[in-house]
């Protein structure tokens, strides 16, 4: 059976999704075609209508299926009622002459301009998936009525084919003009040629860019599903969270900055990938601090922070989130440039940490210089609080604006992306002293992969047991895959031979099986995906 389009949207109501997951799964129907959610421009009295499901059948004819996902209907003085409770709906069509027309409208248009079609069976249906539907009418035959009761005793292949069957029987008891049942139409050149005619295929219509659009968003959708981590954790200042490839991590720290900004808090969101850092620093634009001129972080063999535009870089005041990458913001606060060093180089891995450390340090005692003059016998830590003015503990709400002038470097949250790649003892010295608090009482979301995605292990990341070895800090693991397909996730996991057991992957199939491109050595393989890269900028 062949799926038109191989996917049906999230959205769709229980009863649609429910039929298709049938269909998707039918085994016993080779050369069948099944379209779905289909509009019918040229209606006959509607300006728009729509096919719930178009089943195409060679040598049985052509069904128009309308499903009523509903666990209640009735129908009182000729007006249908769907539901019940404030969601009820009512319509004086009711379903089967809704398919009915339908059905009529669409064999119209196509025996219009294809005369030849015109022997072709074209019957009409209702499915019921989540009831037992026993009305009888004039209006529909019994044959023509699919319920759950009947999907629970018949494969769904043998009740549409039934319906085709029965409907061929009454054209030939009848003798219905141009029917000529010894002909078996549609023939396989026919179907194809409805379905040419009334939904080109898929991919023809769905441009790249609209494709992308759409995948971006059941991702974002998926991904809000599992928002409900960072709700159960809401309470803990300090959260690791802990994933494999495609849980959504990336957008669980954005959202769990947008939610500090929100609070009035002033949040560093740090990455180590610049592109990351890009794209991070566009979807959050709207929450910069009031005032902020971001930076335009160069890699070039290492980061360099340039000011946008010839405008003065300004990190500005107030609550918000600042990205950026870690050796960008290391660079900002040391006031130095790179001068084209490589990544792995000494400077990038201690002199760079080391240098940012001790600007932190000069705020830090700039703060406890004031702390120490306005309270006798008070004592100080890192981030703390300037006495007489209105500032929260370490793991609390906003600074004060002295504070804030003072350390402008020193932030109320810290969100890490990308974590399994920053955690090393220079970076998180650096870390530390930008945290009101510090790492041990001040407020942090950490997200990464410490199992699978240590790129840079021999630069002396460390392993989540190696950043917390008693255990202090309280971990979230997630497990829902919600950015891959099933087909994708498998053929992943196969390739690189790992295991990540995902307890849920959330995207359905898209009927295309992933594409496989293989190399013979490394130069080959740059040349292999900076084509894939070119084709896929060329689509849009």
């Amino acid at each position: 059976m062949r799926l038109i389009p191989p996917t049906i949207d999230a959205d769709t109501n229980r009863g649609e999704r429910l039929v298709f997951e049938m269909l998707e799964r039918a085994d016993d129907a080779d050369g069948w075609t099944v379209l779905h959610s289909l509009d019918i421009a040229d209606h006959n009295r509607q300006v728009a209508g729509e096919i719930d499901f178009l089943v195409v059948v060679p040598g049985s004819g052509v069904l128009v299926l309308e499903v009523k996902g509903v666990r209640r209907i009735a129908r009182h003085e000729g007006v249908w009622v769907y539901g019940d409770g404030p969601d009820a709906r009512s319509d004086r069509r009711g379903p089967f002459k809704q398919a009915s027309t339908a059905m009529h409208s669409l064999r119209e248009r196509l025996v219009r301009s294809r005369p030849h079609l015109a022997g072709v069976p074209f019957w009409s249906a209702v499915c019921f998936p989540l009831l037992d539907f026993g009305e009888s009418s004039e209006e529909w035959r019994s044959w023509q009525v699919i319920d759950r009761r009947a999907l629970a005793a018949r494969r769904p292949t043998e009740l549409l084919a039934g319906v085709l069957q029965n409907g061929r029987r009454r054209m030939q008891e009848r003798s219905v003009a141009g029917f000529e049942p010894a002909a078996g139409e549609p023939t396989p050149a026919q179907c194809e040629e409805i379905v040419a005619a009334v939904r080109p295929d898929f991919e023809l219509f769905e441009s790249p860019r609209s494709r992308a659009r759409r995948i971006e968003e059941e991702i974002r959708r998926f991904t809000e599903e599992q928002f409900a981590a960072l709700d159960s954790m809401a309470r803990n200042p300090r959260v690791v969270f802990d994933g494999p490839a495609g849980t959504g991590k990336t957008l669980l720290a954005m959202e769990a900055a947008r939610r500090g900004a929100t609070a009035g808090r002033r949040v560093l969101f740090v990455c180590f990938n610049l592109p990351l850092r890009f794209w991070l620093a566009d979807r959050l634009a709207e929450l910069r601090p009031r005032g902020m001129v971001d930076r335009l972080a160069i890699a070039v063999g290492g980061a360099c922070a340039l000011p946008m535009d010839g405008q003065q870089a300004c990190d500005g005041s107030g609550p918000g989130v600042i990205v950026r990458s870690l050796h960008e913001q290391m660079l900002h606060v040391a006031g130095i440039q790179p001068e084209g060093r490589r990544l792995d180089s000494p400077f990038w891995l201690e002199s760079l940490p080391e240098l940012a450390s001790e600007r932190l340090l000069e705020q830090q005692a700039r703060l406890e210089e004031i702390a120490g003059g306005e309270s006798e016998g008070g004592s100080s830590t890192s981030g703390g609080t300037i006495p007489g003015e209105s500032g929260p503990a370490p793991d609390g709400g906003p600074p004060t604006d002295a504070a804030a002038r003072l350390a402008p470097d020193v932030f109320d949250e810290i969100v890490i992306d990308e974590a399994q790649d920053i955690l090393r003892r220079s970076y998180l010295d650096f870390l530390d002293l930008s945290l009101r608090g510090g790492m041990d009482r001040g407020r942090w979301r950490i997200f990464g992969d410490f199992e699978f995605q240590r790129i840079y292990r021999e630069h002396g990341s460390m392993t989540l047991e190696e950043l917390d070895p008693d255990g202090r800090w309280p971990v979230c693991e997630l497990r829902v895959n919600c950015r891959n397909t099933p087909s994708v996730t498998r053929l992943a996991c196969a390739c690189v031979g790992v295991d990540p057991t995902y307890c849920r992957v959330l995207r359905p199939d898209e009927g295309e099986p992933p594409e496989i491109r293989g190399w013979h050595d490394a130069d080959a393989q740059i040349e292999v995906l900076s084509r894939c890269l070119e084709e896929l900028r060329a689509e849009g």
